[in-house]
């Protein structure tokens, strides 16, 4: 049985060949689920035309200027199917896997609207939790978070803040 897609978002502005690096670690998933969705913010470093070369393997991709990261983010989220879950991974990051149909069935099933897990980091893995901590420190990283659309169909950034928007 297939599962709701999954939307893997990348933001960025003058990524070099990182871009490339994080597109084809997805693409090398092998996974029909996937909706890549790229959202340049006006770079000039030819990144526009490296996804205009590629934009038949992409699901969306968009250049143009923004406000900021997280007027970038809302414009991915905006882009992705709406039955979707939806991931954020940056130009710099490289997605390792994705939970499994039986996973996210079963998490249906349980009415869980959001997913975390394990992201490798140059200092080891870090594993994301949900608690009262979250209010004073990043403890849910985002290159690890699947969250249902259907849970919150309006963008969920506030531009009004340059970090934690959300």
């Amino acid at each position: 049985m297939m599962t709701r897609p999954i939307a893997v978002i990348t933001v960025c502005r003058i990524p070099g060949v990182q871009l490339a690096a994080a597109i084809e670690s997805v693409q090398a998933l092998g996974d029909v689920r996937t909706k890549q969705i790229i959202i340049d913010g006006a770079s000039t470093d030819g990144t526009p035309a490296h996804l205009k070369s590629i934009e038949s393997s992409l699901h969306h991709w968009s250049t143009a200027p923004d406000s900021g990261i997280y007027d970038a983010m809302n414009k991915g989220w905006a882009a992705a199917p709406a039955d979707s879950y939806v991931i954020f991974i940056g130009a710099g990051d490289l997605l390792l896997g994705l939970p499994s149909a039986d996973e996210l069935l079963q998490v249906e099933r349980d009415g869980v609207a959001i997913i975390y897990g394990v992201t490798r980091t140059a200092l080891g893995a870090f594993r994301s939790r949900y608690g009262a901590e979250l209010r004073l420190r990043n403890t849910l990283h985002h290159q690890s978070l699947l969250v249902r659309k259907e849970a919150y169909l309006d963008p969920p950034f506030d531009t009004r803040y340059r970090i934690y928007g959300d």
